[in-house]
């Protein structure tokens, strides 16, 4: 029988009556879980962040993606990518935060269902002040 030298190579366990196992396969999953680790609690710290680095911003661009702002800002024709770069981050998570959170969710779906929604469709959002600033601050001017 050959002796090996490289720990990763190979382990005797003698309660196993002298069997050759290799640890390698041992040794990488165990990094990979720790690697994996370090990733989430990564971006769980990046989720509460609020600081203003294309990380963050990034991570809260795609919560408002999956948001039903976002819906609610496309039936409105409203460039997302814009108005979220308009917002600082506090201000962005707070508005993510209201929308989760609000308890008109059966007009804002009977809003974004209508045919042609005004912005009076949406004039119960609580969102409106902040989007109704954005849009007359992006309205071009006439001369």
């Amino acid at each position: 029988m050959e002796i090996r030298s490289s720990v990763l190579e190979a382990v005797m366990f003698p309660a196993l009556g002298m069997v050759e196992v290799s640890a390698t396969p041992y040794l990488l999953t165990i990094l990979a879980a720790f690697a994996l680790s370090l990733l989430v609690f990564a971006g769980l710290a990046l989720f509460d962040s609020n600081a203003e680095t294309w990380p963050v911003r990034a991570l809260q661009r795609g919560r408002l993606r999956a948001s039903r702002m976002y819906r609610m800002l496309k039936r409105r024709h409203v460039d997302v990518a814009a108005y979220a770069r308009s917002l600082d981050v506090i201000e962005l998570k707070q508005q993510l935060r209201i929308c989760e959170h609000c308890g008109l969710t059966a007009l804002c779906d009977r809003a974004m269902k209508s045919r042609a929604p005004s912005r009076s469709a949406f004039s119960f959002c609580p969102n409106r002040p902040s989007i109704e600033h954005y849009l007359v601050e992006r309205a071009p001017v006439s001369a």
